[in-house]
Parts: C-alpha cells; structure tokens; sequence
C-alpha cells in the first residue's frame, strides 16, 4: 500500500503541472507531497507505518473533496476534477480495504 501512495501522490503532482486550472497553485502539490510523504514512511516500517498510512488516507480524502468541490463550484475543466476525484476515490477505497485486512489480520 505505500507504494500505491507514492504512486497516487506523483500523479496528483503531475495533474497540477499537466492541466491548466484556477485553482491556488499549492493545493494539488501538497496534497500529493503529503502522500508520497505518508508513503515513503509507511516504507520504513515499524510503529510509524500505521500512522503514516492514516495520513496518507486523509490526503485521499482530501483531493476527492478537492475534486468534488472543483466538479461542482468552480469552472475548472470538468475532465481534471472528475480525474482528481475518482484517483482519490480509488485511493481511499483501498485504503479502507488495507485497513480493514490489517485489523483482521492483527485478531
């Protein structure tokens, strides 16, 4: 799962540098800074594994509100925030399953 966090973060990055939006400069970037962050310290492992993936979640959870709010409120290109969405959408689908197989697995 941190690799797939370090995968969904660069192509967050990548949509900010790739499309032309009116959104602030700095959102896309940190959102997907922050998971490649979770990710590569999810990557080290230990007690810190958890914690780091728990952000890496949020930040999915982040982009799709970014994404939603960009879809419904905004006049950005609909076809990058519908992207935006369903990335983060996927992401935190299976975040949530990793989770979920984690906790049973620790039982």
């Amino acid at each position: 799962m941190p690799l797939i966090a370090i995968l969904t973060g660069l192509i967050v990055v990548a949509l900010k540098f790739l499309t032309i939006t009116n959104q602030p400069a700095f959102i896309l970037p940190v959102i997907g800074a922050l998971l490649v962050l979770g990710g590569a310290v999810a990557l080290i492992g230990g007690k810190v594994r958890m914690h780091a993936m728990h952000i890496a979640a949020m930040m999915g959870l982040a982009g799709l509100a970014d994404g939603i709010y960009l879809l419904v409120a905004t006049e950005t290109p609909k076809s990058n925030s519908v992207l935006l969405a369903a990335l983060s959408l996927i992401f935190l689908i299976l975040c949530i399953k990793s989770f979920i197989d984690a906790r049973r697995n620790r039982d």
